[in-house]
């Protein structure tokens, strides 16, 4: 199971690399921001629904939810 402490590792790594692009004059600060945040809500949101789709029980719907991940991964890759 993932802990805090996990997750406090990763901000921490992000706010490393916010800080040199800082401290380099980048001005990636606030998309790397951005994309922190973003990161933490999607993966929160798909593990909630996963959660609910794998509780309900149903192969048929554990595997509809499954192409449908796989045609999204299909359809959004270059």
């Amino acid at each position: 199971m993932n802990s805090p402490l996990q997750l406090i590792w990763a901000l921490g790594l992000m706010a490393i690399a916010i800080a040199l692009s800082a401290w380099q004059r980048l001005g990636l600060e606030w998309d790397l921001a951005i994309a922190t945040g973003r990161t933490i809500i999607q993966l929160l949101v798909v593990g909630y629904v996963l959660a609910a789709v794998f509780a309900i029980r149903e192969p048929w719907l554990v595997l509809a939810v499954l192409g449908a991940m796989l045609a999204i991964a299909t359809i959004g890759s270059p």
